[in-house]
């Protein structure tokens, strides 16, 4: 343990603002499959997801395709201009199918509808209008079915709490943002810092590179795709970088965390969305001689057993 580490007070987040959600199809069945089991239960009603969802998610009910069949998925993100809904089925729709599709999207108000075979990536069926959503004034064109925090609220707190783990940090310093996505943290760190980001999913690193280029900040800002799980980035190459964001995914950052316990770096600072994958990346860089500073723990995901928490690290 690191005992005598801060904790801040707990950040919560607001019932009805979650703006991604990912549902089953079945039938007219919209929900979720019941934990660790196959059953959908059906959910019209929901205090955790914005209302918006929940009525895209009531319209869906009455989307009946033989492409849905024996059962599809549906994810769903709220960007700024728009619902950017994926429905992911077992074989391709037809012609028909795809006209109700391109009709739907009207019906719903839909900026982007994208359609998904089996585990292929998702393809565009329509686009109304750009799919957009902004990060520090930076207008991204996410991927279909691109990761987005929970809420915005939470995203905030993130990004507030990141900033203030290198507010001692000069202007112009170099800080590595690794898993990146489309950049929720790596516009604002460029607005002060360079930044070199690093992102394993090629679409979401497309994405941040034409953004960067588009909002003027490709001088300060470059963008690697790199599969950090296979390919972590060691310490040689953090060879004058003061610092180092680390957002992974649930599994946490295992073989990334491994380097950066030698880095050369002065701070670390780890987003984590799942408590055991924190401890044991952090037992890791423990064993590099880092030392938590604080923890700011972030609750997204409202009445339920998952928490975000923002820890900076040195030594």
């Amino acid at each position: 343990g690191f005992e005598g580490t801060p904790i801040a007070p707990l950040v919560p987040a607001a019932p009805a603002t979650r703006r991604r959600a990912e549902f089953v199809l079945r039938g007219r069945i919209v929900g979720f499959h019941e934990r660790a089991a196959r059953r959908a239960l059906d959910v019209p009603q929901c205090r955790v997801l914005d209302p918006a969802i929940l009525a895209l998610a009531d319209r869906l009910r009455g989307l009946a395709l033989a492409a849905f069949r024996p059962e599809a998925e549906a994810q769903v993100n709220l960007l700024d201009t728009g619902a950017d809904l994926v429905l992911r089925g077992p074989r391709e729709p037809d012609l028909a199918e795809r006209e109700r599709l391109a009709a739907f999207a009207a019906e719903a108000d839909l900026a982007r509808l994208s359609w998904a075979t089996g585990e292929a990536a998702p393809l565009p069926v329509v686009v109304r209008r750009a799919p957009r959503i902004a990060f520090a004034g930076i207008a991204v064109e996410p991927p279909p079915g691109a990761f987005l925090q929970a809420t915005r609220a939470g995203e905030a707190a993130i990004a507030a709490a990141v900033h203030d783990a290198l507010a001692d940090l000069p202007e112009d310093a170099v800080v590595a943002d690794l898993y990146a996505g489309i950049g929720t943290l790596t516009f604002r760190l460029a607005r002060r810092f360079r930044v070199r980001a690093a992102e394993g999913d090629a679409a979401a690193a497309a994405a941040l590179r034409r953004a960067a280029n588009a909002g003027g900040l490709a001088p300060r800002l470059a963008v690697e795709p790199r599969d950090l799980a296979l390919r972590p980035l060691l310490p040689e190459e953090l060879k004058g970088t003061d610092a180092v964001v680390l957002d992974p995914p649930r599994d946490g950052a295992r073989a990334q965390c491994a380097a950066l316990a030698e880095a050369p770096v002065r701070r670390i600072v780890y987003v984590s969305c799942n408590p055991a994958a924190l401890a044991r990346d952090m037992r890791l860089l423990a064993g590099g001689g880092w030392r938590p500073l604080r923890a700011t723990p972030i609750d997204q995901f409202l009445w339920s057993g998952h928490l975000e928490c923002v820890v900076p690290f040195s030594r």
